[in-house]
């Protein structure tokens, strides 16, 4: 059954992963209030990840419900950071 408001199909029937945009959202705006945060501390942006992680996630204030979503944003997260890694790399460090 399709949710009805005012005679239209309600939002979030229409855009069945709002839930998931919505979490999303509310994790990129953390870690652009923490990365600065962390880096005005001195101190390694990774750890204002893992504490976002602690905050956000299901044994904390329940923000990020969606296990799926997360795995799926850390995988993406560990492609960034071995890329990152990559490009700082050169060969008279290897050697």
């Amino acid at each position: 059954a399709q949710k009805v408001v005012n005679g239209l199909p309600h939002v979030v029937e229409l855009i069945p992963h709002m839930g998931q945009l919505s979490e999303l959202l509310c994790l990129l705006l953390a870690i652009t209030l923490v990365v600065p945060l962390m880096m005005r501390l001195k101190t390694s942006p990774i750890i204002g990840f893992l504490l976002i992680g602690l905050v956000l996630g299901p044994s904390g204030l329940g923000v990020m419900n969606n296990t799926n979503l997360a795995h799926r944003m850390a995988d993406l997260g560990i492609v960034f950071f071995l890329f990152e890694t990559g490009l700082e790399l050169t060969i008279k460090k290897v050697l």
